[in-house]
């Protein structure tokens, strides 16, 4: 290497100025973009939300049988179908479902927080509904002879041929061989008639009854003693007649 490549390199003039106009502008340029505020667009990061711990959970109920009643802790909380989960507090609850004629389903249920749990009431249809309505009210009414109630009566009687009765003091019984089917409404209207008393006309259109019997029978009566009177008078004759009207034939 020769001594003249060793020595420095000498910039001439216009090069040296033209390279300070270089580092002088771009020196400007990195300040302005440290010291000028953040514009519109340069929004802070976001921060992600937490999410809310659940504090209940829910009860997915699921009854084929349509307007069951549903009962949770002993109090009434809907109707079936139920198309929506129930939320609860966690814990254990006692679920209940019941419809008349059908044999009640009822369940303890643990319910976890932020958990769903199902629960399914398979009722089972046993009995039909029987009403019955009376002219004789508080009569007493019996199924297969066994006394289950009194009129007005409205409860489930278990499926299948048995034999109503229903009766009360001074009447006639009333007996009927039904089919209860199961699920099914039943509706009875029972006129009891009464006992008609011993010795005395069943009728109310006895002749003993009508208003001119009596007045007949009246005017015989009084007719019979005035002729009774007079025919004692003529007997007699009067106590201070002046002659005597006994004829004597000689």
């Amino acid at each position: 290497m020769t001594a003249a490549m060793m020595q420095p390199y000498d910039f001439p003039m216009r090069g040296r100025k033209q390279f300070s106009i270089i580092a002088l502008t771009a020196l400007t340029f990195f300040s302005m973009g440290v010291m000028l505020p953040p514009t519109a667009d340069a929004r802070p990061p976001r921060r992600k939300k937490r999410r809310q711990r659940a504090t209940t959970g829910k009860l997915v109920l699921y009854c084929f049988v349509k307007g069951a009643e549903v009962e949770i802790d002993g109090k009434p909380v809907a109707k079936t179908p139920i198309l929506q989960p129930i939320e609860l507090e966690p814990g254990d609850h006692r679920v209940r479902v019941h419809k008349r004629g059908h044999y009640e389903v009822e369940e303890i249920i643990t319910i976890t927080r932020g958990q769903e749990s199902e629960f399914e009431a398979d009722l089972i249809a046993y009995a039909g509904e029987v009403r019955i309505t009376s002219n004789v009210k508080g009569a007493t009414v019996a199924v297969g002879g066994k006394l289950v109630g009194t009129t007005p009566f409205d409860k489930d009687i278990p499926a299948g041929k048995v034999e109503l009765t229903v009766q009360a003091n001074g009447y006639l019984p009333y007996r009927k061989k039904v089919n209860i089917r199961v699920g099914q409404k039943h509706h009875f209207d029972v006129i009891l008639t009464t006992i008609p008393m011993i010795g005395s006309s069943a009728s109310s259109d006895s002749i003993t009854n009508k208003w001119w019997f009596w007045t007949i029978i009246g005017v015989v009566v009084a007719g019979g003693t005035a002729a009774g009177v007079v025919l004692g008078v003529n007997k007699e004759g009067p106590k201070n007649a002046p002659f005597s009207t006994d004829l004597h034939l000689k």
